[in-house]
């Protein structure tokens, strides 16, 4: 069983001392990846939104025992993705026809809250659900001046398991609160509206993938999944991939990150820690290596620290477009990782220089 990190108050007081960091290799003075097997730890293309690297060939999203749910944004629109969880998701649809979610609906009136009808975008993989709140308009509830509103749910399957989800919403006005008499042919050209949107922004962009494929054009990769564009469409996630049987290591990319988040070139904290944990964390590591670091044309800078235990956290910044690249060592454990310093600098600079842009 793994055994949670918790720092003694002694550790974090006694402050690692050492000299200046180290600078990022070069061509000239390569790193010595002599102890490492390097077939091993690039055997396979890895795609994650905007960029591809090679990793381990077995490997899974979200967390290291199950699959998880993570979140993207992509042109304007919030998507979950679901790893190895069609059932749940399929779930919902079902529910869904079935009126599961219906709360106080009357089918005759409208009125309530209930599932009005489903739209195939893709067959058999896209179902596009619509959800009904109409007010009673009885004078009893404030909600009648809200309007009827609408929820609208895309959910997708994509690969054998997975899928993601994502909503929208819109509603027609009731002008003091009463009860429109034409609401039902207003209907009609919002649902219409609402499937056009969804169609021509994230369905007709979308298309399978297979787990090792990159594609030879510019778009976003998703597990499973690939958004086809131009590459200006507004894009943001963080994801997370684990290795089958390397229990003290895994990869975390984070894209489009918020523009105040501070550079790893300035900030005394690691980039993925805020508040006490960081401020703990900073007082007792040090910078092994540091500097700019170019891969493969794309300008960056990189840090490596380490701190009390032999923990590392390995990460590389793309500042043009706030692309993030993470890789911790041991530091999902007291004692952190077993390797030695030496073998987790080959690992990655094994890893690090098959960053590059999907196009």
């Amino acid at each position: 069983m793994r055994t949670p990190i918790r720092l003694p108050i002694t550790a974090l007081l006694l402050a690692a001392c050492a000299g200046n960091p180290l600078p990022p290799p070069t061509a000239d003075q390569p790193t010595d990846t002599s102890m490492i097997n390097t077939a091993y730890w690039t055997a396979q293309p890895y795609c994650a939104g905007r960029v591809q690297m090679r990793l381990p060939a077995e490997r899974r999203y979200g967390t290291r025992t199950r699959g998880q749910s993570e979140g993207y944004r992509y042109n304007g629109w919030r998507i979950t993705h679901h790893a190895d969880d069609w059932q749940f998701l399929n779930g919902i649809l079902t529910k869904r026809r079935q009126g599961a979610f219906n709360r106080y609906f009357d089918r005759r009136t409208g009125h309530g809250e209930g599932y009005i009808g489903e739209r195939e975008l893709i067959p058999g993989r896209a179902f596009l659900q619509f959800t009904r709140n109409t007010p009673m308009f009885d004078g009893s509830r404030l909600s009648s001046n809200l309007g009827i509103r609408y929820e609208a749910e895309l959910i997708v399957k994509l690969g054998p398991k997975g899928g993601f989800r994502t909503d929208g919403s819109f509603k027609i006005p009731t002008p003091g609160g009463t009860e429109p008499p034409n609401w039902r042919q207003q209907e009609r050209p919002l649902l219409d509206k609402a499937t056009q949107e969804m169609r021509r922004e994230l369905t007709s962009r979308l298309r399978e993938r297979q787990p090792y494929e990159v594609p030879h054009r510019k778009g976003v990769c998703i597990p499973d999944g690939f958004f086809a564009d131009n590459g200006d469409t507004p894009f943001k996630a963080s994801t997370s991939v684990y290795f089958t049987g390397q229990d003290d290591t895994y990869i975390f990319i984070i894209q489009g990150r918020n523009p105040r988040s501070d550079s790893i070139a300035n900030s005394r904290n690691h980039p993925d820690t805020e508040g006490l944990k960081g401020f703990m964390q900073s007082l007792s590591s040090r910078a092994v290596r540091q500097g700019p670091r170019t891969i493969n044309g794309m300008p960056g800078y990189e840090k490596i620290s380490r701190w009390s235990g032999n923990h590392y956290l390995l990460t590389w910044e793309r500042e043009s477009d706030r692309l993030l690249v993470m890789m911790p060592f041991g530091t999902e454990t007291f004692e952190g990782t077993k390797r030695s310093q030496q073998e987790v600098l080959a690992i990655w600079d094994t890893i690090l220089p098959t960053l590059k842009p999907v196009e």
